[in-house]
């Protein structure tokens, strides 16, 4: 048993298992994912907001509040930083708050 779990171990090492890595590295250079604990909390919160904002913006049929909504929900997968979503996060709301102000 013990021979066959170093044989499987040794696939895993060997080096084409680590050209096959390379290669998936190439399709994802570009990407910026940060996958803390902090950014897919943050990432959560404001794309719970904008869930909030764009169901009430399609059911009450404003479209402020729909926008706004539909975008706090996707931009947290573009935005590497916590505190740059946030603070996009809340510009976008207080857009959103100004917006309703203004009566539209």
């Amino acid at each position: 048993m013990s021979g066959k779990l170093a044989l499987q171990l040794d696939f895993i090492a060997s080096p084409s298992a680590g050209a096959a890595a390379r290669r998936g590295q190439r399709y994802a250079h570009g990407v910026n994912f940060n996958l803390d604990a902090s950014s897919l909390i943050a990432g959560f919160v404001v794309s719970g907001v904008g869930f909030v904002l764009f169901t009430y913006g399609r059911k009450m049929g404003r479209a402020p509040h729909f926008v706004i909504g539909l975008i706090l929900m996707i931009f947290p997968y573009f935005v590497p930083s916590v505190l740059l979503m946030l603070g996009i996060g809340t510009l976008l709301c207080g857009l959103c708050y100004l917006a309703a102000r203004a009566g539209y």
